[in-house]
């Protein structure tokens, strides 16, 4: 969750992650200069033709607005809204309609629970009942998703068993630097089938090496 900190005295906003809320911080933010103007021509802007989105199974929160523009600049009003809230998220694009019929589409994305919350909560004085209302139900949706249960170690995954998928109990596991855990008797016998194998390879090539000898000494003897 971000925090806006107001700093008068030099009229921008300063935007840093907040501790203790159980989410993995982030990095610093960019400044976001102060332009009331800007803020408002933004919101009616983002009214008109913005969307508040959710996607994915957490419903993680997004912004989007399309423009038609030409196949090689984006149109100048997704540039000016991009600046006005420090270079946040990114335009893409030229998108083509197969039919011919429409011109090319640029979009403006911004992805980020954090990102979207800041840039909303900008422009909420000048933003109208539907987007407002829109807005709230993407964020509330995503903050309701409860969090993913997690392995030590691991960015994401399913709750700690007890055994391995042999039935080896975890009791005296070992666990490598990425906090995966390989039961004692699965490790054991992975590392004597490795050895297994590199001997049996290494028999091969010194088998095949000896008898060339004597296939080249048996092919000149024929020959002579």
């Amino acid at each position: 969750m971000l925090i806006v900190k107001t700093d008068r005295s030099r009229s921008h906003l300063r935007l840093r992650p907040s501790i203790g809320d159980g989410r993995r911080r982030k990095p610093e933010a960019p400044k976001i200069e102060i332009d009331r103007e800007m803020l408002a021509w933004a919101a009616g802007f983002f009214d008109g033709e913005g969307t508040t989105l959710g996607s994915g199974p957490r419903r993680y929160p997004g912004l989007s607005i399309h423009q038609s523009g030409t196949l090689t600049e984006p149109p100048e009003v997704l540039a000016r809204f991009h600046a006005v809230f420090g270079g946040l998220g990114y335009v893409s694009g030229p998108e083509f309609d197969t039919t011919g019929r429409h011109k090319p589409r640029w979009t403006y994305h911004l992805h980020g629970y954090d990102y979207v919350q800041v840039v909303i909560a900008l422009m909420w004085r000048w933003l109208g009942p539907v987007k407002r209302s829109q807005a709230a139900a993407v964020l509330l949706a995503h903050r309701a998703v409860p969090a993913p249960v997690r392995r030590p170690g691991i960015t994401r995954g399913r709750p700690l068993s007890a055994v391995c998928k042999r039935g080896h109990s975890y009791e005296d596991a070992y666990v490598d630097p990425y906090g995966r855990r390989t039961c004692r008797p699965c490790r054991d016998q992975r590392h004597r089938d490795l050895w297994d194998r590199m001997r049996a390879t290494r028999r091969a090539a010194t088998s095949g090496s000896s008898s060339d000898p004597t296939e080249a000494r048996g092919q000149a003897t024929s020959e002579g």
